[in-house]
């Protein structure tokens, strides 16, 4: 089993990948923007005055209608697409050939059903993992702590905290289901376990990798959009009146969705290299 690259020449090889086929990555991520026009669209149209839930106007209703399955169905959809798109273009720039939209649209579109269905699954994993502890808090505090002592009671409650530890190692574990649809052909359950398999014996190193270079992107992602916000606030109140309560809100939230839609349209290539370099790593 060889050793994994090392978190600094990961970050760096990570970045001299994205520097260079930037242009092409980006042209796949780009439609992550439809999203978040759709969002502004829906912003727009929101309840946010004062008592407008007691009554909506047919715009109002309309805009809570559009965020609602924008952010569900459609972002889905796209989500799922540029999954395929992104991995499927990595993988070519990585393996020398020569990237070709088309054929990359082509296998994104092909592997839509199978990427959805093992997002669901994750999605559904996760869920269980998380309520699970959940569960046996709410038994123990609504239940046992009638018959219990307080001392083992309090151990139960211990136990249902460490329950929380699960959630958090899936994390790790189900972090490369994604990549094993596209890169080796697992379809449903078998690229969740392709995902486990790999990471199981060298779980804290696959962990220290998923997480520490995500930490700087985001730090440095954070500060961008805290920068780009008050911009957009800036320009956005000087065409506004700024007595106008009802518009200032919106233009918050447009100027929030817009930021972190744009600067994550540069970010999301940059994610899936690395996890894309340390799935590789995980294979040998």
């Amino acid at each position: 089993m060889s050793q994994l690259i090392g978190i600094g020449a990961l970050i760096d090889r990570a970045w001299e990948h994205y520097r260079t086929h930037l242009p092409a990555l980006l042209k796949v991520t780009v439609w992550m923007l439809v999203v978040a026009a759709i969002n502004v669209v829906a912003i727009l149209l929101y309840p946010v005055r004062e008592g407008a839930i007691l009554s909506l106007t047919g715009s109002e209703r309309a805009g809570e209608i559009i965020l609602l399955v924008n952010n569900t169905l459609i972002a889905l959809v796209i989500g799922t697409w540029v999954v395929n798109a992104l991995i499927e273009t990595i993988r070519v720039q990585i393996s020398g050939e020569r990237v070709s939209l088309l054929q990359v649209t082509k296998t994104a579109k092909k592997l839509f059903w199978h990427q959805l269905l093992v997002r669901v699954q994750v999605a559904l994993l996760y869920t269980i993992a998380f309520l699970a502890p959940l569960g046996v808090f709410w038994f123990a505090t609504n239940v046992l702590s009638e018959v219990l002592p307080v001392g083992l009671l309090s151990f139960v409650l211990f136990l249902a905290l460490l329950l929380f530890l699960i959630p958090i190692a899936l994390l790790v574990y189900l972090a490369f289901s994604s990549f094993a649809v596209v890169v080796d052909g697992k379809r449903g359950w078998a690229a969740i376990t392709e995902s486990i398999s790999r990471v199981r014996e060298r779980f804290w190193a696959a962990a220290g990798r998923l997480l520490i270079p995500k930490l700087l992107y985001f730090g440095v992602f954070f500060l961008a959009q805290f920068l780009l916000v008050l911009l957009i606030r800036v320009i956005a109140f000087g065409l506004v009146p700024e007595s106008d309560p009802v518009t200032a809100v919106r233009v918050e939230w447009v100027a929030l969705a817009t930021s972190y839609a744009v600067l994550f349209v540069f970010l999301n290539p940059l994610l899936f290299i690395t996890d894309y370099l340390v799935y590789l790593g995980l294979k040998k």
